[in-house]
């Protein structure tokens, strides 16, 4: 029996557990402790930061195991490539993973590969900060280089705003710096790839949902396929395959945020993982394969098959709240049957008003193009 070990034990971890235990695979969760669905599923559970990729490699060296994976999350994402390269693993090497997982990193990365993308800097203090305005401009963003669901990013339009979201991005990484970029006018969409032995099998390009949370734009849903011209298609694919190259990353899911201004892909950051907020589970929808498997057959070293049958449009949406409180009653009011609901949690659990993606409720995944949660799903929440 091959072991797999997967990084996270959180909701976007939980699919790909599942599918490694039905392909037969032991598997072997890594997490730090704490009231996780994906321990309950797990062959064998290591409480240990998966940010601690020495405590991670000697318990994969202990385990012998066959490979290692995550999806859903960059925090893992070095982890993943350190235990690849002393194991000598099928998967993305910590070379890659680090500017992956690196904000100013991954931007002198695009920009020395001339990858197109907005201008930035690398800050350490106020400052700085506003030396970068006074050459490029308001508005502005500031992100920490080193965190995950949009958290601690933030849009600044006047120096009031630029101080806070300065402050904002400090408390957010564990770095002594954060990067500031221009803020590109247009529309964001998402794109997700996979790239064995150098050659990319795929490029999905996709819709993507925002919701503004106050500071940012959150991913709260994504849809395929992206309509657009054969000729913006041909940009957004060359600028990914260029960021893949310029990166160094393969044998591993790719995903990247992008923003289409004018008729010009820029794009914002990329990954060696697969994408959350329900990608995995409508890149198989859309193309007719199972997206988890294949992602768990490349960590494990055996054949990768992306085979393509009729495209079937689709979309996904977070169900969440914009109030906290506790959860009094949950039920699907639809009659549809192209669609599939899960909750995260149930009746008597306190749910936050969203923010960030943790703060989700439940998926809806339908076919089609139109997605209206309220008509779906009714929720009831008390203070």
């Amino acid at each position: 029996m091959k072991k797999i070990m997967i990084l996270g034990a959180g909701i976007y971890q939980v699919p790909l557990i599942l599918k490694a235990k039905e392909m037969g695979l032991y598997v072997i969760c890594v997490s730090i402790a704490g009231d996780y669905p994906g321990f309950k599923l797990a062959d064998k559970i290591y409480y240990l930061d998966t940010r601690d990729y020495e405590g991670i490699l000697r318990a994969a060296m202990a385990e012998h195991i066959d490979g290692i994976c995550t999806t859903g999350t960059d925090v893992a994402l070095k982890a993943v490539g350190y235990v690849n390269d002393k194991m000598k693993l099928h998967g993305i090497c910590y070379n890659a993973a680090n500017i992956c997982t690196d904000k100013a990193l991954m931007k002198e990365c695009f920009i020395n590969n001339k990858v197109s993308t907005s201008q930035f800097n690398k800050i350490s203090s106020l400052s700085m900060a506003k030396d970068f305005v006074n050459e490029y401009g308001f508005p502005v963003i500031i992100k920490p280089v080193d965190s995950s669901g949009s958290r601690g990013i933030t849009k600044a339009a006047s120096w009031d705003e630029l101080d806070s979201a300065y402050e904002k991005a400090k408390k957010y990484t564990s770095k002594d710096y954060v990067v500031i970029e221009q803020f590109i006018d247009g529309y964001e969409i998402g794109v997700d790839a996979f790239v064995v032995d150098n050659v990319v099998q795929f490029v999905a390009i996709h819709g993507k949902i925002n919701y503004f949370n106050g500071s940012t734009c959150v991913p709260i849903g994504h849809y395929f396929p992206l309509e657009a011209n054969d000729e913006l298609i041909k940009k957004i694919e060359l600028e990914c395959k260029n960021v893949i190259t310029s990166v160094g990353m393969d044998n591993c899911s790719v995903n990247m945020d992008v923003i289409i201004s004018g008729d010009q892909p820029f794009i914002l950051e990329a990954s060696g993982r697969c994408g959350a907020t329900c990608i995995p589970e409508l890149i198989s929808m859309y193309y007719g394969f199972d997206y988890y498997q294949q992602m768990i057959n490349c960590a494990i070293g055996d054949k990768v098959v992306f085979e393509k049958n009729n495209v079937t449009p689709c979309v996904a949406k977070l169900i969440i709240s914009d109030k906290s409180g506790t959860i009094v009653s949950q039920e699907i009011v639809s009659d549809r049957t192209d669609i599939n609901v899960s909750f995260d949690y149930n009746v008597g659990d306190h749910i936050n008003s969203f923010e960030v993606g943790p703060d989700r409720i439940g998926q809806i995944i339908a076919k089609g193009a139109n997605l209206n949660c309220n008509e779906i799903v009714s929720i009831e929440l008390k203070d």
